[in-house]
């Protein structure tokens, strides 16, 4: 039985323009310049750390050494394409380029920004229950009636009706307590042989099939967790028997091969759905993505006939490349290229890559690499020299919290597996696998209680148990010392008005502070004084009150984020800016241009970021989020992202 896939595309705000076509054909033109004295229909792209090149792929010769660029090869004979500079693009470019070189461009939606709803294509049958069969199915012209009893399958298929010497037949289910077992009847309900609900999963292999012979894919109900499937035929005849990844792409089929991947294993194979057995056995070195035809012909993908008549060519990742590779395993890659990589451990090739990445940077300056990120895509710059070390998306290394404190904290993304790691120049690196199935947020597999036995809140004193004193109608929350005088920060036993205060030793509110506050929270870090960030019932905004009464306005709705005694802090009509805390002064205005999302700070010592002293001891930046960028701005305002793409 078919399973079904249902993709939901949203619409997303983060959506904008990309470059014009006269750009886009010029980004062309420099890509193909030293192509032009080769057939079009002899060149095949590769791909090293992301990075695009082109061969001849009959000399085997590089033509274009691998560059970072937006443009990617879809198809080839002749040379296919598109132009995306973020998935976040509301429109792109698709090209083509001819036998004669010449360059044709389309302007196209991207649906991941709009919402779309595929064509609707009309099934070939109409399923419909029937009270009036007690059991098997019927079919009148085009519709299929079922008996009751097979309703809990929900989905039924034009793959699920056959015909087999002469009789239909149906694949049907019923629901079990861990999923569904499948079977297959004829008009009246008989069950045959070899397909009696012991099946996880059933389909018509209809490359291996006639209406003499039906071949099926199916997976043992044993099976089902190994992810494994084998082929059957009516008569039980079988071929690879549970030794099959089950998860076949329709999409990358064609004359009849097709591209299998277990999940479980992680490993990939090419199975030959015609004759039901092994083109390429499953292996875990090579990561399979697709199967694409070398010719320059349109021709019938489904037509096994074709497979006499064109090549089938593989398209390959190992750790860090992308090629073409045909069924003997020779692969379209050029020898200046090809290190073998893929008989690397995959612990031993994220070491090397890693290190590769931090080789020129030792302990005084691996602080200055900060990244930045387009859309999902990340980069990285040198704040020292403002040079970009690689564009958004051009390396599998990924950090996305914080900088260099002295050790670098990140993760490490291949085809072949994903590490965290930790890195610093004279301590060396530390690699773990990362976590299977884990979220890919930096925090995402931080357990909640864990994170709260981190949350400290800094007291003059040792907090006091919250008390009723003296049978007063409020309670204490916290003591503050200063100048040898003791106050108490109180608030009103009042579920409908628990207004705050501050008391004297003796319990008597202080004049500017009488209990008429909703929030009452010390700045520990004011320089002269005891200075509080209130906020008044039916006050929008709060402000800063010290303890004798004096104020600053700055027009704070709410404090964000705190670090060395600075503040991100959203202020009126939707700006945010930096507060100094020592000051209670704008470092930075507050602005409607930038989202400020967090601080980070590069240091060569581990620091407390609460102490104020330890200020001329680290770099303090902050995460800002423009359009659809986030990168680092310091406190005088310089970005730290490559000016190029802020001119998009």
């Amino acid at each position: 039985m078919k399973k079904v896939y249902l993709m939901i595309l949203f619409l997303t705000s983060f959506c904008g323009f990309s470059q014009t076509e006269e750009e886009v054909r010029k980004e062309l033109e420099e890509l193909f310049t030293n192509c032009k004295n080769t057939n079009p229909n002899d060149i095949l792209p590769f791909y090293v750390d992301r990075k695009l090149g082109l061969m001849n792929k009959k000399t085997m010769q590089t033509l274009v050494k691998p560059i970072h660029t937006s443009i990617y090869i879809e198809s080839f004979s002749p040379i296919r394409g598109k132009v995306i500079y973020s998935a976040f693009d509301e429109h792109y470019y698709t090209f083509s380029v001819d036998k004669n070189w010449k360059i044709s461009t389309k302007e196209e939606i991207n649906y991941s920004c709009v919402l779309y709803s595929p064509p609707y294509k009309k099934p070939k049958y109409e399923f419909v229950p029937s009270d009036k069969l007690s059991k098997g199915f019927q079919i009148k012209n085009r519709t299929v009636f079922f008996a009751k009893e097979y309703e809990s399958c929900n989905y039924f298929g034009d793959n699920d009706v056959f015909k087999y010497k002469g009789k239909y037949y149906l694949i049907v289910c019923k629901k079990v307590e861990d999923g569904y077992l499948y079977a297959i009847i004829d008009q009246q309900g008989n069950i045959s042989e070899h397909f009696n609900y012991k099946h996880s999963w059933i389909d018509v292999n209809k490359y291996a099939s006639n209406e003499n012979d039906v071949w099926f894919k199916v997976q043992d109900s044993a099976m089902s967790k190994n992810k494994v499937i084998g082929f059957i035929n009516m008569s039980g005849e079988e071929k690879l028997k549970n030794q099959v990844p089950d998860d076949i792409s329709a999409l990358t089929v064609i004359f009849g091969y097709g591209i299998a991947k277990n999940i479980n294993k992680e490993n990939y194979a090419v199975v030959d759905l015609v004759k039901m057995e092994w083109v390429i056995p499953p292996q875990e070195k090579l990561v399979f993505r697709d199967l694409i035809i070398d010719t320059d012909k349109k021709v019938n993908r489904h037509d096994i006939k074709n497979r006499a008549k064109y090549r089938v060519l593989i398209s390959t990742d190992s750790y860090s490349k992308s090629f073409y590779m045909d069924f003997s395993g020779k692969k379209f890659l050029p020898k200046e290229f090809d290190n073998q990589e893929e008989n690397l451990t995959p612990e031993t090739f994220a070491q090397n890559k890693i290190k590769d990445f931090f080789k020129d940077y030792d302990a005084n300056t691996i602080g200055n690499i900060l990244y930045f990120q387009r859309g999902f895509d990340t980069g990285y710059i040198d704040a020292e020299t403002m040079e970009e070390i690689v564009p958004p998306s051009g390396s599998p290394i990924l950090i996305q919290g914080e900088l260099s404190t002295p050790k670098i904290k990140g993760n490490f993304y291949s085809h072949n597996g994903f590490f965290e790691f930790e890195y610093h120049p004279t301590s060396g690196l530390e690699l773990k696998p990362y976590k299977k199935y884990a979220s890919l947020h930096p925090i995402g597999d931080l357990n909640i209680e864990e994170v709260k036995t981190e949350i400290k809140t800094i007291y003059v004193e040792e907090k006091p148990k919250k008390a009723t004193p003296n049978n007063k109608n409020f309670e204490y929350v916290d003591i503050i010392t200063h100048n040898e005088n003791t106050y108490v920060l109180a608030r009103k036993l009042s579920k409908e008005n628990p207004m705050m205060g501050i008391v004297n030793v003796k319990d008597k509110p202080l004049p500017s502070f009488e209990f008429e506050y909703e929030t009452i929270e010390q700045n520990t870090y004011a320089k002269d004084n005891i200075w509080f960030l209130t906020k008044k019932k039916g006050e929008e905004y709060s402000h800063f009150t010290s303890i004798s009464g004096d104020t600053k306005t700055l027009f704070i709705k709410e404090i964000k984020q705190k670090r060395l005694g600075y503040a991100i802090a959203e202020s009126i009509n939707n700006t945010m800016g930096v507060i100094d805390l020592t000051t209670m002064q704008w470092v930075i205005e507050p602005q409607k241009q930038l989202h400020f999302l967090d601080f980070r700070h590069t240091s060569k010592e581990e620091i407390d970021t609460q102490n104020i002293e330890n200020r001329t001891k680290a770099r303090l930046y902050i995460l800002v989020y423009q359009d659809d960028y986030q990168y680092f701005i310091d406190l005088k305002g310089k970005k730290y992202i490559p000016e190029k793409y802020l001119k998009e």
